[in-house]
């Protein structure tokens, strides 16, 4: 066997990726790392009895380059017989997605087209061509953010036992090598020479100069950080779950419940990341940052033996003597619908949030997370805030079709205590937002777009007193 495929079959065996006779999508973009992948499984798919697929998404981003792109990979499909989904996105809307960078949105419309294309091709696997160089980049970006020992691990060779990356270990010298003593084409995509880009910065002056500078192994030693911070996450992650069963947990719905006196007994690193987890399991949707989980420890650990928190997505955390407790402001779920003014607010008791709407011109900078910005002109007037109704299905931004909103809970998280309280936007044409989930792909605003209907979640004024905002 070639050294190249036997050294890609150890890590793939190592890691237990794929197993004999499983169906295997590949995503291939038309570059060199997932050329050589996508060879190189194929080869390997004789003796491991694997069935491959090939899927290549075409962003709408880079004009004619996109297309050739797509046809290139379509003729390495055809070259090895493998059957080819493509998924082409209009162009530009991935600009148009506030809140997020061109590199984030690009990456979940991705994700979400191989997890579908996948599902329609009965795959098991997901197989992605990120090299050594690339985790080496993934870390140091996070090293940048200022990230703890979760973001060190750098990308997972396994993730939700359905993603896999065989090459997470080759660099990218020996991927170009073999490609070009076994005579295969590959494509070369303009942006990533682009600099306005935060990965292409890292990978085209910091690693470089870190390299020449500092330490000429860098990449090499920044995978062997990964991997040290890997087995030292998996580490606290198992000593967290065996903590949460010690302490028992009293969770009824969207509130939990704990002790004091528990939290206090734990390594603080463990109490950090139980604080964390409980936080994500309610704030769904929303980040939960570093300065929250300090806040809620700051509130356990104080000296006022009561008080709360107001936090994202509706969390609320109180300390009541020798409990805490975290929960999210609902007031019921029963069925409710809202006529829209604008501009105006509308008071969702039952969801524990306010709207705005406000008429503004199409801004200039980018939104966030609690926002959401609408081409007036394209709205199919009268507006309502209602509750999720049976049937009810969305166009989720960068799919191409539809979905149930039942579904777009499941696939987002969304704790089935909050799901039928999930305040829909919808026009008379259906629904354009499901508040703080998910984004229908109607009425964006473009460079065209003369006046832009603004939406603004705001959280229920507390109720509790001696309470902060974080």
């Amino acid at each position: 066997m070639d050294p190249f495929l036997r050294k890609i079959s150890r890590t793939i065996d190592r890691f237990s990726m794929i197993m004999d006779g499983e169906r295997v999508l590949v995503a291939v973009s038309g570059g060199a790392d997932s050329v050589a992948l996508l060879e190189v499984l194929h080869r390997l798919a004789a003796i491991r009895k694997w069935t491959l697929a090939a899927a290549h998404l075409n962003h709408g981003i880079r004009g004619g380059e996109a297309e050739r792109d797509e046809a290139f990979v379509q003729s390495l499909a055809d070259r090895i017989g493998v059957p080819f989904a493509c998924r082409r996105l209009e162009p530009g809307i991935l600009r148009n997605r506030r809140g997020q960078s061109l590199e984030e949105a690009a990456r979940d419309a991705r994700y979400l087209f191989l997890r579908e294309a996948a599902e329609s091709s009965g795959a098991v696997r997901i197989a992605l061509g990120h090299n050594r160089g690339d985790q080496a980049e993934t870390v140091l970006m996070n090293v940048v953010r200022g990230a703890g020992i979760e973001g060190l691990k750098g990308m997972l060779p396994v993730r939700d036992g359905l993603f896999v990356r065989p090459l997470l270990y080759v660099p990218r010298r020996e991927i170009v090598e073999f490609l070009e003593r076994e005579g295969l084409p590959f494509q070369e995509d303009a942006t990533n020479l682009d600099l306005r880009f935060f990965r292409n910065r890292v990978r085209r002056d910091l690693l470089p100069h870190l390299s020449s500078r500092y330490n000429l192994r860098v990449e090499e030693r920044l995978v062997h950080l990964a991997e040290i911070a890997r087995r030292e996450n998996d580490f606290l992650e198992q000593s967290v779950r065996e903590a949460l069963e010690r302490i028992g947990l009293e969770q009824t719905g969207p509130r939990i419940e704990l002790a004091l006196a528990d939290l206090a007994g734990l390594h603080a690193a463990v109490r950090y990341r139980i604080v964390k987890e409980l936080l994500d399991r309610l704030a769904v949707g929303q980040r939960v940052g570093h300065g929250h989980v300090e806040a809620v420890l700051a509130l356990a650990t104080g000296r006022r033996p009561q008080g709360a928190l107001h936090l994202p997505g509706g969390v609320r955390a109180v300390r009541e003597y020798d409990r805490l407790i975290l929960s999210i402001r609902t007031r019921g779920s029963a069925a409710y619908e809202y006529a829209v003014t604008v501009p105006g607010r509308v008071e969702i008791p039952e969801a524990g949030w306010r709207l705005r709407f406000s008429l503004v011109e199409p801004p200039r900078k980018k939104g966030f997370g609690g926002m959401a910005l609408f081409d007036a002109e394209r709205i199919a007037f009268p507006l309502a805030i209602r509750s999720p109704r049976p049937g009810d299905r969305i166009r989720p931004l960068g799919l191409g079709g539809t979905k149930k909103l039942q579904d777009v809970f499941t696939d987002r998280k969304v704790p089935r205590s909050r799901r039928s309280v999930a305040p829909v936007l919808a026009d008379r044409e259906g629904i354009l937002w499901v508040a703080g989930i998910c984004r229908g792909d109607r009425a964006l605003v473009t460079e065209d777009t003369i006046r832009a209907l603004r939406v603004e979640i705001e959280e229920t004024p507390p109720e509790m007193p001696q309470s902060q905002s974080v």
